[in-house]
């Protein structure tokens, strides 16, 4: 099973988080790949499309963790985490520890490097955020005018991903 973890932002981070990524990767035999470099993204957060996109052929799963997360628990292998059965894809849930409620986080996830995966991430990229934001609901949250909630739209709306 070929696994990388992916992470990194432009313009370039401030964290020196790669250390921390890069040493994680190294410690379960995984790849680790830090993406700085501009895309034709006009928002800053579909970067993170982009750099998963260019290296999706080339492993099995993919794991993308925000510039500004860090492994702290060693001990715990994060593809425990990966998705089950027939799942493409598998989210960390809204952070508990903050008052701001979000439906899912898009700082950190798991990704079956597969078909249905890959068109998710093409179909991302064609979203209208104008649109989506038209159309939210309460419950899903705050609506953070990036990625993440072209993902939630896609995973509420499109029956390919539901």
């Amino acid at each position: 099973m070929k696994v990388c973890i992916v992470s990194g932002r432009y313009p370039q981070t401030s964290f020196d988080s790669a250390v921390n990524h890069k040493i994680y990767a190294d410690h379960y035999g995984y790849s680790y790949i830090h993406c700085n470099w501009p895309t034709t993204a006009k928002n800053p957060y579909f970067n993170k499309i982009y750099y998963l996109l260019a290296h999706m052929d080339q492993f099995d799963y993919l794991i993308w963790v925000d510039d500004d997360a860090f492994f702290i628990d060693f001990d715990r292998e994060i593809m425990s985490y990966k998705p089950k059965d027939e799942n493409f894809i598998s989210f960390c849930s809204s952070p508990s520890f903050k008052d701001l409620f979000t439906y899912l986080s898009s700082g950190q996830f798991i990704m079956r490097c597969n078909a249905t995966a890959k068109q998710f991430l093409q179909d991302i990229l064609q979203q209208d955020l104008k649109n989506i934001k038209d159309q939210w609901l309460d419950e899903l949250g705050f609506f953070t005018n990036g990625d993440q909630d072209a993902m939630v739209y896609l995973l509420k709306t499109k029956e390919s991903y539901i």
